[in-house]
């Protein structure tokens, strides 16, 4: 256990050491957007929404999530001042729009989206129920379980490991670089949007970020959707150990004040989970309500 722990920390390190290379665009909306390389030819695009994933590929260009149109223009923009290969492959790691928003930019210049069955059914959904769907670029290839697909030099793999933060989230997998894209089933000390409507298993959850570290290499780097101001979305093993922790203090606590006779309205004013401090960006309340909905589904 403790090799395990050196040699991802040496992998983390040797990360950073590239991190510290990278600068900040200016996007010509005026914001800032940034594009962190972690080896030469693989890297990660930070605007507004999830974390989007990126590989300049011989074969084409490797692409996870899609952010909003906006900000996928402006990482379209870079792409193109890289190499003039088109996208081999978009994918999505669940359906939230600020994941998927961005796909219809990218879609004339890929035949693939891929994302699991369940992230297209929930973003079709999603996209009647708020009348957007014009603005849509669905997934036209899904799978189930798992699924491979060799990329040139690159071996790229989707995993599915049941519910957590919606029932369609993928893990993706790119061997060769050693990265793997957690979507948003991490938080990096941030309270998570847990999507009961779409799926959501706080207590299946646990079990994925239990199972993830050990599905992988030990040097592999692990990205994730979201981070608190002043954390990475670049994470660790330890992240995702103590993210499994904050979801377990979540169900525990919300199960004491249950039997304690608090109602949701009152559960709801907590404004923090015990036992996790770190968690501290003041938006507790969304996931006290679904695990207090997960909690008691079983009395309805």
């Amino acid at each position: 256990m403790h090799r395990r722990k050196f040699i991802r920390n040496s992998s983390l390190g040797l990360t950073l050491l590239l991190l510290g290379k990278m600068g900040q665009l200016t996007a010509l909306s005026g914001e800032i957007y940034q594009i962190k390389m972690l080896n030469h030819n693989t890297g990660i695009f930070i605007e507004k929404g999830g974390t989007i994933l990126f590989q300049l590929n011989k074969a084409g260009i490797i692409l996870v999530d899609s952010q909003f149109t906006d900000s996928a223009t402006h990482l379209l923009e870079e792409l193109k001042k890289r190499t003039t290969l088109s996208v081999n492959i978009l994918v999505n790691t669940h359906h939230h729009p600020d994941h998927t928003s961005g796909n219809i930019i990218f879609q004339k210049y890929t035949k693939h989206i891929l994302a699991h069955a369940n992230s297209k059914i929930n973003q079709e959904y999603t996209a009647i129920r708020n009348h957007t769907e014009s603005m849509q670029a669905y997934p036209n290839q899904t799978y189930t379980n798992h699924i491979k697909r060799k990329i040139g030099n690159e071996t790229l793999r989707l995993d599915y490991l049941g519910a957590g933060h919606t029932n369609g989230d993928s893990l993706v997998y790119l061997k060769k670089a050693g990265v793997v894209h957690l979507g948003d089933l991490v938080f990096n000390r941030m309270h998570p949007y847990i999507d009961k409507p779409a799926g959501a298993s706080i207590t299946n959850w646990i079990t994925i970020l239990e199972k993830i570290p050990h599905i992988y290499p030990a040097n592999t780097v692990f990205i994730c959707g979201h981070a608190a101001k002043n954390h990475s979305v670049i994470i660790t093993e330890e992240d995702i150990f103590l993210f499994r922790d904050y979801l377990k203090n979540l169900l525990n606590f919300t199960s004491e004040q249950i039997a304690n006779g608090r109602s949701r309205l009152e559960l709801l004013e907590n404004k923090s989970i015990p036992g996790s401090p770190e968690w501290q960006d003041g938006e507790a309340s969304r996931g006290l309500d679904a695990a207090y909905t997960e909690l008691t589904a079983h009395f309805k």
